[in-house]
C-alpha cells in the first residue's frame, strides 16, 4: 500500500528537467504559442500525477489501523519523517502512553526478529558477521 518509491523519484527528477525545458521554451521566441500551450499543459499534468502518487493510500486499506503510517508512507513523508507529526502533536498535550504509540512493523516484532535470531545462531553466524550486512 506504499506509493512506488521508483516511481515516485522518477516523476520527480523528470518534473525538474521539464521545468528547465519548459522555461527555455518560453524564453525563447522562435517557438510558436500552440508548442508551449501543448509542453505547460503536460508539464501541469505530470505535477498533478507526481502529487497524486505521493499521497498516502491509508484510507484505502481495511486493516490500517493495525498497521503503522509509515508502512504506508511513501518517500517524501518517510524522508522528512512526516508520518511522526500526529505523535508528535499528541504528545504536545499530553504524556504518551503504550497505547498512544504506533504499532510496530512486522519485521520488527518480536517474533520475526527471535526467529531470525535463532537461525543465525544456529548456523554459527557470529556477530562480526551479521554486522557486515
Amino acid at each position: 500500500m506504499r506509493p512506488s518509491t521508483l516511481l515516485n523519484v522518477y516523476l520527480c527528477l523528470t518534473l525538474l528537467f521539464d521545468a528547465a525545458m519548459l522555461r527555455t521554451i518560453w524564453l525563447m521566441p522562435s517557438f510558436s504559442s500552440s508548442i508551449r500551450e501543448i509542453y505547460t499543459a503536460a508539464f501541469a499534468v505530470k505535477c498533478a500525477i507526481v502529487l497524486l502518487e505521493a499521497r498516502e493510500k491509508q484510507k484505502y486499506s481495511a486493516d490500517s489501523n493495525d498497521l503503522s503510517p509509515e508502512e504506508f508512507s511513501g518517500i517524501y513523508s518517510r524522508g522528512l519523517f512526516w508520518w511522526l507529526n500526529k505523535m508528535i502533536w499528541a504528545g504536545t498535550k499530553q504524556i504518551l502512553k503504550p497505547m498512544d504509540l504506533y504499532p510496530i512493523t512486522k519485521d520488527m516484532a518480536a517474533e520475526t526478529l527471535s526467529h531470525q535470531f535463532r537461525e543465525r545462531w544456529d548456523a554459527g553466524e557470529s556477530f562480526n558477521d551479521i554486522s557486515r550486512e
